[in-house]
């Protein structure tokens, strides 16, 4: 029971210093939109969802697009 304890409160931790990390980020730059706003304070909450998809969208190659 303490580990899920542990494990819980270290996860509230990271997202509520990433909140607040995004929050001032936000209020210094003002042209981004609700949208965008929600989103990032999602991807906060979410943060291991967040940090799998960008491992896996650093992992797969790159398409080249074609210009003909």
């Amino acid at each position: 029971m303490f580990t899920f304890g542990f494990l819980t409160s270290l996860y509230i931790c990271i997202a509520a210093v990433a909140a607040l990390m995004t929050y001032c980020e936000q209020r210094r730059d003002k042209s981004r939109s609700t949208l965008h706003n929600l989103l990032g304070f999602l991807a906060c909450a979410l943060w291991p969802v967040t940090l799998s998809l960008t491992a896996v969208a650093a992992w797969l190659p790159v398409q080249a697009s074609s210009g003909a």
